[in-house]
């Protein structure tokens, strides 16, 4: 009698242990996915309100050169600034034009030239149906941090609807896997 209360007590304990640690980790992966998809959310609502915002375009002209003026610079990065938000909805944004100029906004604001055979994406970017791409995490060793980043990548259409660049939003991933704090 007693072997078999403790075989039945055993299999009864075990069975709800399982079901309860399974329960906690469906919640747990639930949890992770929703955070994700937020933050996925927020780099990708960034990139959407500067591909088609109007005064984003207005210092270009058909060519889409990002060697632009200083004053046109300023005026664009302060643009983008209250395009990401006071709650800084992404770490970085570039913006990139065909011709291997980058407008860069992180830490600091620079217009750097990158070889444009260096973007791996772009290729990627330029085939897909979708016009915007996620990217796997990359790891970013600056003199100011190091960190993993996800990025997404979306083509940037000019006035008349033709892709002359792209624009790359990115958030750290260790923000991806926290949880949001009230």
């Amino acid at each position: 009698i007693l072997l078999f209360f403790s075989v039945f007590f055993y299999t009864y304990v075990s069975r709800r242990l399982i079901q309860r640690e399974m329960s906690s980790l469906e919640e747990t992966v639930i949890s992770l996915s929703s955070q994700i998809e937020n933050t996925l959310h927020d780099i990708d609502t960034v990139s959407i309100n500067i591909n088609y915002s109007g005064l984003v375009q207005k210092p270009f002209d058909d060519s889409f050169d990002l060697n632009i003026s200083e004053e046109n610079l300023t005026a664009l990065v302060n643009l983008f600034i209250s395009i990401n938000g006071s709650d800084t909805k992404a770490d970085y944004i570039y913006l990139y034009d065909f011709k291997g100029n980058a407008l860069q906004l992180e830490n600091y604001t620079a217009l750097t030239h990158i070889a444009p055979d260096s973007l791996s994406w772009m290729d990627t970017l330029m085939q897909s149906d979708n016009s915007k791409l996620v990217g796997t995490p990359i790891y970013k060793n600056a003199a100011t941090y190091a960190d993993w980043f996800v990025s997404l990548y979306r083509i940037y259409y000019n006035q008349y609807g033709r892709p002359v660049g792209a624009i790359e939003t990115a958030k750290r991933c260790k923000s991806l896997f926290n949880p949001p704090s009230h």
